[in-house]
């Protein structure tokens, strides 16, 4: 409760500015006071609170996008002051407010740019590391560039310039990173109430210093204004246009453009009040609430408009695919990460059915005509997954039935039939497919009839306390480095209609990273808006897997089951009977269905996987920072399923949920394993200590 308050008082930032304009005009006694010492404290304050964001990976970062980084370092220093100068010439501001425009423009970006930066679905670790940069670059660049560019107004004491940014931004942001590293549960509780405090730091600062400025700024308030706007909105502009100048892509230019034209108006209001007079300050005020206005602005258009020079995600037709894009263009699985949130009809199958008996008598119609014999019997199955499912006793041998009924007319239980047949010819136990048809012309819906296994699932074993999860571990992972001899062309969701027309398994992207960032931000969107996770750490979040992109080229794709847990594994104690629920199977990454485990499971359970999995191949390279970045991509799909679909309201009945254990429990554990997989991708934890850390890492 407190996070999701703090977290909304943060998101109204540019509400608060306002108010202390108000406040500050009706009761400057409530400002007045805060001055000298208390502005530089809060601008320190400030500092240190993104500096306890901050970590040495941050700063490595640099030198994994070295010309994007300096594209926007420079940009950020040479067309801001420049751009500040014309305008105060060509308004022909008095020496004081022209100072103090050009004051703003020689600061470094404002951390305000990253949030801004993810709502605009743009490059939030690039927009991080350009942050970071030139905050800690401005020691030199904000006193050189103020000698240059209002050196003919006044004089300027550049030395002085430089201490006091040394001392205020410099310290706190190095001290932050110290404390973040060397105490890392103060650092993370630190962090969480930083962002709010910045906003109440900038509150009394504008306030401050408009109480202390009414006269000239009610009687400029319309030229200072007019000048901070222009001055915004040709940063972004220009920006922007820099970029795609120099061929950088349309994603670099919109986070360039956004770094640019924002700005640290809080150093700018500090600068002013220690080194100039106090009319200089004025134009930092009006910054504050332009530069969150013009990019609040260009990140609600950039949000609706995908950068035109993404690579396509069609298959290639080198791959023998030609037809594929006309063929599986409109199929729902297309633009689908994961299928129980994505799918048009959200989390369909996830609620309690009330209406499985409608569906009976077209179904045993069915089953006598497929079996052909007149006398079966029909009971329900109790599956807990997407699908309905029944129990079919045809001549004393029992089949289970799925059912598929959805509105999208989904056809992947075909895709799936597939699945369990190449699976099962490569030794692994399988249940057998009997039948199957996605094309509702006989029936209006999917449906499946598989072998029916006489054993429960691991879950329930485990449950009962009775499984030994170590040694099935390992069995799971000899299993997964055996599917993944399946290797098809392409990535994510396997097309229905290449299976049916040319009876292989093709995915439906070209790239890995085309499947890996589908819906990513309407995800992190999900979880911020239902106040499961601050704006704050879903920032830092898309920072952290921006930041490892690298990882997910991969030139060839293998099978992943992509919902491997207990409960989708049939079996004893000691023994597997059967791998099954293979709806969600795509083409994608050999630590994927690894990382699964880890959504469930702690470190000693993954070693034994990993031991087993290694015992068949080899483990992949950098298999260590995949498997958290698959952890953390994986456990935010299941927070957006955990939350939409009302699982933390459950009880331990509910396959998600311990014995003795609720809804609450599980939500604290899905925060904690979401935090511990952010922390083990950042850190490059040993996987083994997954879950020791998961109370210090939790993003609750």
């Amino acid at each position: 409760m407190l996070k999701s308050a703090l977290s909304w008082f943060t998101n109204l930032y540019g509400l608060w500015i306002i108010l202390s304009w108000v406040l500050a005009v009706m009761y400057p006694g409530l400002f007045t006071w805060f001055a000298g010492p208390w502005i530089t404290g809060a601008l320190a304050t400030i500092m240190l609170g993104m500096g306890l964001t901050l970590r040495a990976a941050d700063f490595r970062r640099v030198w994994v996008m070295p010309r994007p980084v300096a594209l926007g370092f420079v940009a950020q220093y040479t067309i801001m002051p420049a751009t500040a100068w014309a305008i105060a010439t060509a308004m022909d501001l008095a020496a004081p407010f022209a100072v103090g425009l050009i004051l703003v423009a020689c600061c470094p970006g404002g951390t305000a740019s990253n949030v801004v930066t993810f709502l605009a679905r743009a490059n939030v670790a690039l927009s991080v590391v350009l942050t970071m940069v030139s905050t800690v670059l401005a020691i030199i660049m904000t006193p050189l560039l103020m000698q240059i560019w209002a050196g003919h107004y006044v004089p300027i004491d550049a030395k002085g310039i430089f201490l006091t940014t040394f001392q205020v931004v410099l310290l706190p942001i190095v001290a932050g990173v110290y404390i973040n590293h060397r105490f890392p549960r103060i650092g993370a509780a630190a962090a969480d109430i930083g962002p709010a405090v910045a906003v109440l730091a900038i509150f009394m600062i504008a306030g401050s210093i408009m109480a202390r400025n009414l006269d000239a700024v009610m009687g400029h308030g319309l030229q200072l204004a007019t000048a901070g706007f222009l001055l915004h909105l040709f940063g972004f502009l220009f920006g922007y246009a820099v970029a795609r100048v120099l061929r950088f892509s349309q994603n670099t230019a919109r986070t360039v453009s956004i770094e640019v034209g924002m700005q640290n108006s809080g150093l700018a209001m500090v600068l002013a009040n220690q080194h100039f007079t106090a009319a200089t300050a004025a134009p930092a005020v009006f910054s504050s609430i332009f530069h969150t206005l013009v990019g609040s602005l260009c990140a609600a258009y950039w949000r609706i408009r995908r950068p035109t020079d993404e690579p396509a995600t069609d298959v290639s037709a080198t791959d023998g695919s030609a037809t594929h894009e006309r063929a599986g263009a409109e199929h729902a699985r297309r633009r689908i990460y994961y299928w129980k949130c994505d799918r048009p009809a959200a989390f369909h199958g996830t609620d309690q059915r009330s209406d499985q008996q409608a569906y009976e008598a077209p179904l045993t119609a069915l089953l006598r005509d497929h079996f052909s014999r007149p006398a079966l019997s029909l009971r329900p199955g109790n599956g807990q997954g997407n699908h309905l499912t029944w129990l079919a006793t045809v001549d004393d041998r029992n089949y289970f039935i799925r059912v598929e009924d959805g509105p999208e007319r989904d056809d992947y239980i075909e895709v799936e039939s597939r699945v369990l047949a190449d699976v099962s010819a490569l030794g692994l136990p399988t249940p057998r497919v009997f039948g199957v048809d996605g094309s509702r012309r006989r029936v209006p819906f999917a449906w499946q009839i598989l072998e029916h296994i006489a054993a429960p699932d691991l879950n329930q074993v485990y449950k009962a306390g009775q499984l030994r999860l170590a040694a099935t571990a390992e069995q799971i992972g000899q299993a997964v480095s055996r599917w993944q001899a399946v290797r098809p062309p392409g990535f994510g969701p396997f097309d229905p209609d290449i299976l049916r027309r040319e009876n292989r398994l093709v995915g439906f992207h070209s790239g890995y990273p085309d499947y890996f960032f589908l819906n990513l931000d309407q995800h992190l969107r999900i979880l911020t808006e239902s106040r499961f996770l601050p704006t704050a750490k879903a920032v830092e979040i898309r920072a952290e897997i921006d930041g490892h992109r690298h990882l997910l080229e991969l030139d060839q794709g293998c099978l992943v089951h992509k919902d491997l847990a207990l409960w989708n594994i049939l079996g004893s104690a000691t023994d597997i009977a059967a791998y099954i629920d293979w709806d969600d199977a795509i083409s994608g990454d050999p630590m994927d269905d690894l990382s699964l485990l880890g959504c469930f499971y702690d470190g000693p359970v993954l070693a034994r996987a990993l031991q087993g999995y290694a015992s068949v191949r080899p483990l992949p390279e950098e298999h260590t920072r995949r498997f958290w970045l698959h952890l953390l991509r994986n456990m935010i799909v299941k927070s957006v399923i955990r939350v939409g679909a009302g699982y933390f309201e459950r009880d331990d009945g509910f396959f998600l949920i311990d014995a003795g254990s609720g809804g609450a429990d599980l939500r604290a554990f899905t925060h904690a394993r979401l935090g511990a997989a952010l922390e083990g991708l950042r850190e490059n934890w040993d996987i083994e200590k997954l879950g020791t850390h998961d109370t210090i890492s939790s993003i609750a």
